[in-house]
């Protein structure tokens, strides 16, 4: 009986509700289930060592929506702690929040760790975290259950975007290497990629050239460019899996497709749009996939448009008027184009996207046209932002005064006069308004302050930094998070403590149940010798969290210092008393 793994390559759509791992990989089961468009709930254990991993994943129509894990890091709570969105002390209070009933996700919202609009982007996260780590397991037990389990809209992101992602960290089976190094394997392109599909490059080659079947082994051969072959083997096994492409033999192992097909041509959109077919039209070998241009000669090509594009910059660096002209912007421009024309610019020359084919030269040069883009971004911002605040002060107060202000007219006479007419509301309202846009006007600087901050002391620059941070503090002076890092600048520096400690003490008044200052000030008092205050803000920390390692072990550490301290002390007093030390004898040698 022939073996159909063997003969033809294809998803086996009628899988077992109940298996293994090991004979079937959690990525081929998973696409299984997409191909065959199934609603239930996948259930997979790993019993290995002392964990006991259980994890779900639910499908609709073959589409995942869901995912639960019963493992503490794949939590959604510590997705978001890793990402630095909620600090220790606001889990703890999501999770009493959780247990009196309320939703996690009100819950999320009402602490500030994301907005009712990032709930569906950490839904995605959640899901792909767990639908990743399953990819990992080569061992494991599964059993799938028809018939919807648990409620849940559309994900946003399709099963095949996380098949093809999933399997960059999966393991291929043998039957699968053993199959695509046959020689006479073709390779044919099945279903269109979504938008939502992110593709590694050789994976993107494979299906840019398959407008008809392929010899697979010459593809290999021609795509791969920096990729290992374990890389170029999960990239089509994921393929595979999520149905895009099919495999079947050839009777002529020696023919190259590539060198007899046509030329690949690229349609445009308006070619789409009226069906145009390929023959009936000129062929452009520009647009066509460069597959015989060998990897050195594709390396020059880049290096020398990049050179190109460094000239470029380079004239408009020395000829520009102002930080705008820099950005590619007017004068004027909003925030969001100032922000929008920073990251097209990032983008385009960070070193680190230039990396693989630039010398060290254009590596340096990229790295200063980054830095005059970044300080031109500083600048740009800040006036973009206030400009922005003024124009709306401006309308709010003319809108008033059309409003209110006309119609109540005001008149300057004396208090006591008898035609004096008691002021306008909306003179009143007015100076609310100014003192709320003064207060506004005043945190967006002082943040743009406190950016402006954090890059230079990422460059080491902390007098800079030192001075960035004093100006942010003096706008928004009850905001702890900016005494606190101004502060941990201050301690550096020996001669400014006295100053670092009245910041730290500033920090833990705003914000006494935040466990991460009284930790800084008893490192703080730690450092420079004063134990007993730093014994202090320890057991504070630890009233706030009794099981935090930190603390304790902090504690711990000021408690032993101290009782050196006091046994050496008792030491000194004995030796003080027999009067036989060298200074004793210095000072009684008349006696």
């Amino acid at each position: 009986m022939p073996n159909p793994k063997r003969d033809t390559l294809r998803m086996n759509l009628n899988f077992n509700p109940t298996g293994v791992l090991t004979e079937t990989p959690f990525v081929e089961l998973a696409g299984a289930i997409n191909q065959q468009r199934l609603t239930g709930s996948l259930y997979l254990i790993d019993s290995r060592a002392d964990l006991r991993a259980e994890r779900i994943i639910y499908f609709s129509q073959g589409e995942v929506y869901a995912a639960a894990s019963n493992l503490a890091p794949d939590s959604a709570l510590a997705i978001l702690m890793r990402a630095g969105r909620v600090t220790q002390e606001a889990a703890l209070g999501i999770q009493q929040e959780v247990a009196g009933g309320r939703s996690f996700s009100e819950a999320l919202v009402m602490y500030g760790c994301v907005t009712r609009e990032e709930l569906n982007q950490l839904r995605i996260e959640h899901v792909k975290s767990i639908f990743d780590s399953l990819c990992e397991w080569a061992s494991g037990e599964y059993r799938f259950t028809e018939g919807t389990q648990v409620l849940g809209g559309n994900l946003g992101i399709s099963a095949k975007a996380l098949l093809i992602s999933g399997s960059l960290s999966c393991y291929v089976p043998r039957y699968f290497r053993e199959w695509i190094t046959d020689p006479c394997i073709l390779v044919t392109a099945h279903q269109a990629i979504t938008s939502d599909v992110k593709l590694q490059p050789f994976a993107y080659f494979v299906l840019s050239c398959l407008n008809q079947p392929r010899n697979l082994s010459i593809l290999m051969e021609s795509g791969r460019m920096n990729e290992t072959e374990q890389e170029v083997l999960q990239q089509l096994y994921g393929l595979y899996c999520a149905g895009l492409v099919s495999f079947a033999k050839t009777a002529n192992p020696t023919q190259n497709p590539l060198l007899t097909a046509q030329p690949i041509r690229l349609a445009t959109p308006a070619e789409e749009s009226t069906s145009v077919r390929p023959q009936e039209t000129e062929v452009c070998m520009a647009l066509t996939w460069p597959v015989q241009e060998d990897p050195e000669t594709a390396k020059r090509r880049q290096l020398a448009a990049i050179k190109r594009d460094i000239k470029k910059i380079r004239q408009v660096l020395s000829s520009a008027n102002d930080d705008y002209a820099v950005l590619g912007l007017n004068a004027g421009a909003t925030p969001t184009e100032v922000k929008h024309s920073y990251r097209l610019l990032v983008n385009h020359y960070h070193p680190d996207r230039h990396h693989p084919y630039s010398d060290t030269i254009t590596l340096a040069t990229l790295s200063d046209i980054l830095m005059a883009i970044r300080a031109a971004y500083e600048t740009a911002i800040e006036h973009a932002l206030l400009a922005e605040i003024i124009n709306s002060n401006t309308r709010r107060y003319q809108a008033v005064r059309r409003t209110q202000g006309e119609s109540l007219p005001i008149i300057f006479d004396s208090p006591n006069s008898q035609n004096s007419v008691p002021q306008s509301a909306g003179h009143f309202q007015h100076e609310k308004l100014t003192a709320e846009a003064i207060k506004s006007r005043n945190l967006s600087l002082a943040e743009v302050k406190h950016r402006q901050a954090l890059t230079h002391q990422s460059r080491g620059e902390f007098d800079f930094a030192i001075g960035l941070l004093t100006d942010a503090v003096t706008l928004a002076p009850d905001c702890a998070r900016y005494h606190g890092e101004l502060a941990a600048l201050l301690e550096k520096m020996p001669m400014r403590r006295e100053q670092a400690e009245q910041h730290f003490l500033r920090a833990t008044e705003l914000e006494p149940s935040n466990l991460f200052y009284h930790l800084q000030l008893g490192s703080f008092y730690r450092a420079i010798g004063l134990l007993s205050r730093a014994e202090q803000q320890f057991i504070l920390a630890l009233k706030l969290d009794p099981v935090d390692r930190a603390a304790a072990s902090a504690l711990e550490e000021v408690m032993s210092l101290k009782n050196a301290q006091t046994a050496n002390a008792h030491y000194g007093r004995k030796r003080a008393a027999k009067g036989q030390g060298f200074w004793a004898r210095i000072f009684n040698r008349n006696g």
